[in-house]
């Protein structure tokens, strides 16, 4: 994994709990792991849990990172139409390449969710 960046990957993280844009607004707390509830610490909201457990809340995020490495476009259009698929249509190989295959893929909002 490259350098660790907390809020990144909080940011990486709430969105993949149904956040907004990666802030606290429109999802349930319960499924947080920084929530009262959840960072144990009983009664410590997030925002408190965040700055008096630093070193807990930053060690959280990353395990978290580890285990839900970012995949890139190319990576998941090669597990959704394989690789026979990606050779024939990314010309990687005549310098065709678009710098979007290298970005963050980010799962696709259904119509009806909220925005």
């Amino acid at each position: 994994m490259s350098e660790f960046n907390y809020l990144a990957e909080k940011r990486r993280y709430l969105d993949s709990i149904g956040r907004n844009g990666g802030r606290c607004i429109g999802a349930d707390c319960d499924s947080c792991m920084l929530y009262e509830h959840n960072n144990g610490h009983k009664g410590m909201y997030c925002d408190d849990f965040e700055i008096i457990h630093q070193e807990e809340a930053t060690e959280m995020m990353r395990k978290w990172a580890e285990e839900h490495p970012r995949i890139t476009n190319e990576e998941k259009f090669t597990q959704v139409f394989g690789v026979a698929a990606k050779k024939a249509i990314i010309p990687s190989a005549v310098g065709l390449r678009n710098k979007w295959w290298d970005e963050e893929y980010k799962k696709p909002k259904r119509s009806d969710e909220s925005k």
